[in-house]
């Protein structure tokens, strides 16, 4: 056996405890996680306003129009939260449909269907504002990803950390709740796969990672297989 390989084993192994640490304590985390292709809103703490006789399925939840679901809303508007959905439009209405209300304690923030091709949120003291949907099409499942600290929002799309647009919006409200789906005007039929967020700071895309195999803990690996390859080689040969 090298001794010089031997030396360096405990070597690796410590720098691949290392740096999984130090990754794992410096990325955010998702405090709240809905997976609505398995799980209904209401088995998950949500209440309901109207009735919803679809189920999940492996596309997603279908939200029909007249009916939203509401979840408590634990956060600072000075520390900032990060929310994401992925959804799509369902119907064929020309103008605005529901589908996302953020109430922060302080400010209130809206997300809904504008057409087939775009959104529709507020700015300003309440102004429409509206953002191109990727591909100019909101029927096809997006990623979006919205943060909010103080009275600035900014929307990022699919995992980009380039904000598609950033918002100045200073609509109050003083409660705390998520609403999903039609909530008010319009008559939108949403499709929603997923619902996350946390109220622990306004996040970018990559800087709340999904949980995944990181290159990062190669050395602890290696080190790991080559301590048991050398343990098996030293075992006696019972004859």
């Amino acid at each position: 056996m090298n001794p010089f390989r031997l030396k360096f084993v405990p070597c690796f192994l410590a720098l691949g405890v290392f740096i999984a640490v130090q990754t794992i304590a410096s990325a955010a985390t998702w405090m709240y996680v809905l997976d609505t292709t398995t799980t209904l809103p209401t088995d998950a703490g949500w209440t309901i306003s109207g009735n919803n006789p679809n189920v999940p399925q492996p596309e997603g939840l279908t939200i029909p129009a007249g009916v939203y679901y509401q979840h408590s809303f634990e956060a600072d508007n000075d520390v900032g939260w990060t929310l994401e959905i992925v959804a799509k439009r369902a119907d064929a209405e020309a103008g605005f449909g529901s589908l996302l209300y953020v109430a922060d304690g302080v400010y209130g923030t809206e997300w809904g269907f504008f057409g087939q091709d775009r959104y529709r949120t507020r700015s300003g003291n309440g102004d429409n504002a509206y953002v191109t949907a990727p591909g100019s099409d909101n029927t096809q499942f997006v990623t979006i990803h919205i943060t909010r600290k103080g009275d600035e929002m900014k929307i990022y799309f699919d995992d980009s950390d380039t904000p598609v647009a950033t918002f100045s919006s200073t609509v109050g409200n003083a409660n705390m709740y998520v609403r999903l789906g039609d909530y008010t005007s319009g008559n939108p039929v949403s499709v929603i796969q997923s619902i996350k967020w946390t109220t622990e700071g306004a996040y970018l895309p990559s800087q709340i990672p999904e949980p995944r195999f990181s290159f990062l803990l190669l050395p602890v690996a290696a080190g790991g297989l080559y301590l048991l390859r050398r343990r098996r080689l030293a075992k006696p040969v019972v004859s």
